[in-house]
């Protein structure tokens, strides 16, 4: 599937709005990791679900100044046409005090911190059909008895005799 410019209009919506209302007060890094990844999470679903393959990103927290930080992520698509395309954006600066003080601390500490974005589980679209998705071979416990008259048309060429319980009758399993 091609990417059209309206699915492009799309993915540039979905990136510029990621970071509203992403924070509450008193996160810790990991709490802002975990918040951020549910939302990239989602934007990946979105452009595997427009033809493109996710092949791999970054989420950053920055530290700006004593009281500021911002948030970053880039993201890395190819279309079927093996054209890459980025996705990317920074928050505007967001007030230190939106995390918690151990938090505050690393983030001055470290001036960055970066995790990696894996791909989301995806799973592929149902397809209603009449088949079942896998056949397997049929067990015995699957099987139903069923009965069957056995009238011979021909003399046998070897003499059988029938079990005694079933009186000249086979019993077969479907």
């Amino acid at each position: 599937m091609p990417i059209t410019k309206k699915s492009l209009e799309l993915v540039v919506e979905d990136v510029k709005n990621f970071f509203d209302n992403l924070l509450s007060p008193n996160m810790t890094i990991e709490d802002t990791a975990e918040v951020a990844s549910m939302r990239l999470d989602e934007i990946i679903r979105k452009n595997v679900a427009r033809g493109l393959t996710y092949s791999a990103g970054k989420f950053r927290v920055n530290f700006v100044d004593d009281d500021h930080f911002s948030l970053e992520f880039e993201m890395y698509f190819q279309d079927e046409d093996k054209k890459w395309h980025k996705l990317a954006n920074t928050s505007e600066p967001r007030d230190m005090k939106l995390l918690e003080i151990g938090a505050q601390k690393t983030v001055k500490a470290l001036q960055t911190i970066e995790f990696p974005i894996s791909a989301p589980e995806i799973k592929p679209p149902e397809t209603k059909s009449a088949a079942p998705a896998e056949e397997t071979e049929p067990t015995a416990e699957d099987a139903e008895p069923v009965t069957i008259d056995i009238e011979p048309t021909q003399p046998a060429t070897e003499k059988t005799e029938p079990a005694e319980e079933n009186s000249g009758k086979v019993n077969l399993k479907k």
